[in-house]
């Protein structure tokens, strides 16, 4: 399987309605448009909310163009 290559063209999508993951959001983008150099392919990093899941769990779903982290 190809992996998940993080870029300067990676998007990070969220429920920012939410304060907390607006912010965890925000945190991560400015993270890499100043830690990352290269434009690699154009992939994304999506947050969703899902009260099923429960508080202080996650799960995260990998594929070469996209990270789904439902929490």
């Amino acid at each position: 399987m190809d992996p998940f290559i993080l870029s300067l063209r990676t998007r990070v999508q969220a429920d920012e309605t939410i304060v907390s993951v607006h912010r965890g959001a925000e945190i991560l983008r400015r993270d890499l448009r100043d830690g990352l150099t290269g434009a690699g392919p154009e992939n994304t990093i999506r947050v969703v909310v899902d009260p099923a899941v429960g508080p202080e769990n996650y799960t995260a779903q990998v594929s070469p163009s996209e990270i789904l982290l439902t929490c």
